[in-house]
């Protein structure tokens, strides 16, 4: 997901074809219930309904927490309007690296939920929020560095039990270099993959300028040519 802002973003499912000359790339473009927090969940997707969005991001916080209820909503808005729903796990009020233990198992069944919730969604893709260190902490980076891999490890494991992939936010980037290490992220390959693609068009796209350039030419030179033999013959 490339965010661009806090409540708007692009979802790919970077579907790039190529075919002999041009590279097309397919981009979703989504909403987060984020914007219409703490307005009900109902309240919120009547309004982002009205907009042709691809892909709906619903944050579990608050009155969009995915209850019993709210999934049963949002199945059937999800069959009506022909969408993608993307689960954004609590964060508010959380921390997977926190040195309390049972506010890291809080963490977890909290985003146990919205993994559960997500699968019954048929989402494919869970944003959770990496850790952060609390001010009173700031002595004890190493100790809520091993908190931080261990829970979102076990994270990752509840989710690959239910066929769902973990996204990191990377908004607030305080772990994303030290979790880098350890977990093999594929945001680099999306965009190698996407500059390759971009840089591979551009370069279609001079090469048709070119060939434009060269067809131009041969025309005017036909042209040319064409008129001196009408005055030599006389017409």
């Amino acid at each position: 997901m490339i965010a661009i802002n806090k409540n708007y973003f692009i979802f790919p499912k970077l579907e790039i074809k190529h075919t002999t000359k041009i590279v097309v790339i397919n981009m979703k473009f989504g909403i987060s219930s984020l914007v219409f927090l703490p307005e009900s969940l109902t309240s919120s997707i009547e309004k982002i309904a009205e907009h042709n969005f691809d892909a709906w991001e619903i944050v579990c916080e608050g009155t969009h927490y995915l209850s019993p209820k709210n999934i049963k909503y949002l199945m059937e808005l999800r069959d009506r309007y022909e969408v993608e729903i993307i689960v954004h796990a609590p964060f508010s009020d959380l921390n997977p690296a926190s040195m309390n233990e049972r506010v890291r198992r809080l963490t977890v069944e909290c985003i146990r939920d919205a993994i559960e919730g997500a699968f019954e969604l048929d989402s494919e893709i869970v944003v959770v929020h990496p850790g952060y260190i609390p001010e009173l902490w700031s002595n004890y980076v190493n100790d809520i560095l091993d908190n931080n891999f261990s829970t979102l490890s076990e994270i990752v494991e509840i989710a690959e039990d239910y066929g769902i992939k973990i996204g990191l936010e990377n908004a607030k980037a305080l772990f994303m270099e030290n979790i880098g290490k350890e977990i093999e992220l594929q945001h680099q390959e999306i965009v190698v993959a996407l500059e390759k693609a971009i840089n591979e068009k551009k370069n279609n796209e001079e090469k048709t300028l070119k060939n434009k350039e060269i067809l131009r030419n041969t025309i005017m030179q036909i042209f040319e040519l064409s008129e001196k033999i009408k005055i030599n013959s006389g017409v």
